[in-house]
C-alpha cells in the first residue's frame, strides 16, 4: 500500500492532498523494551494493527478531496489498483474510517 496505492492516489489528488498523512502501527509485544502494547484492555481485544492520520487545512479541503477520489476516471483507476493491493495487507469488511477534530492544536 505505502508503496503502491499511497503514491498513485497522492499524484492523482495533487494539491488536495491531505498536508500530512501519518500511518501508526501497533508494535510487537516485546518491542517496547518489556512494555505491553495495550496498557489498559487486553492485547487480543485490539483486532487492527494501524492507524492512519490524515490532517487537512479545513473541512473544504477534506470535502475537495473527497470529491475528486469520487470522479469518474479517478476512481475507477485507484480501484483497479486498490483491489490488487488491499488483499495483501486489508480486510475490507473490517476497514473503518472516521472523521475526528483536533482540539487545543
Amino acid at each position: 500500500m505505502e508503496t503502491i496505492f499511497i503514491p498513485l492516489m497522492l499524484n492523482f489528488l495533487g494539491p488536495l492532498a491531505p498536508i500530512s498523512w501519518t500511518r501508526r502501527y501497533m508494535p510487537d509485544c516485546g518491542s517496547l523494551r518489556g512494555l505491553p502494547a495495550v496498557v489498559i484492555g487486553r492485547e487480543e481485544d485490539v483486532t487492527w494493527d494501524c492507524v492512519c492520520e490524515m490532517r487537512y487545512r479545513d473541512e473544504l479541503h477534506l470535502q475537495q478531496q473527497l470529491a475528486r477520489l469520487n470522479e469518474p476516471d479517478v476512481a475507477e483507476r485507484l480501484e483497479e489498483e486498490e483491489e490488487e493491493e488491499e488483499e495483501r495487507f486489508c480486510v475490507r469488511e473490517e476497514l473503518r474510517i472516521l472523521i475526528m477534530e483536533v482540539f487545543g492544536d
